[in-house]
């Protein structure tokens, strides 16, 4: 599989921007780099994110664990 390597950069860029913005959430907070995903947690995952890089749709997808009111 080819990577169209200037959406790639992008995309990278933009996942490691947001890794670094929540390892500044607090020294509780841990990461964890998955074979598909790489997460961060406290107690429980906080935060979980999926980079996809394909021909027509590239996309980084975060998922957050928010308290429930």
């Amino acid at each position: 599989m080819q990577c169209n390597a200037p959406r790639y950069s992008e995309l990278r860029a933009l996942f490691d921007e947001f890794c670094r913005f929540a390892e500044r959430l607090g020294d509780e907070v841990q990461r964890k780099d998955l074979k598909l995903y790489t997460a961060f947690k406290r107690v429980k995952n906080v935060v979980s994110m999926v980079m996809m890089v394909g021909k027509r749709d590239s996309r980084l997808q975060v998922y957050l664990k928010l308290p429930a009111t």
